[in-house]
């Protein structure tokens, strides 16, 4: 299987990150820009400095496992910045 092969299909099996893809080999840009180029409507967004999702274009992505955990921990810290007032008794 092709690297271009194994690439597509974990794109078709929902949004994946470069950090996975990088797995799958480390110049993973110049594949989606073949698929691209073969026609496939991959999309991508930085999810935070470093990191981007990727994703075939036949809806709205699906929330990889890197941004669930990362939105996890940011409403834990919300949650605990606002429960703070309530420990010190204010």
């Amino acid at each position: 299987m092709t690297q271009k092969e194994k690439i597509l299909n974990r794109l078709k099996q929902g949004t994946v990150t470069n950090i996975e893809l990088n797995d799958t080999c480390f110049r993973y840009g110049a594949r989606i820009h073949d698929l691209k180029q073969s026609g496939h409507d991959i999309r991508s967004r930085r999810v935070k400095q470093g990191v981007w999702e990727f994703w075939l274009a036949n809806g709205e992505p699906k929330a990889s496992k890197l941004m669930k955990m990362h939105n996890e921990r940011v409403a834990k810290e919300k949650e605990e910045k606002e429960d703070l007032p309530l420990q010190l008794g204010l």
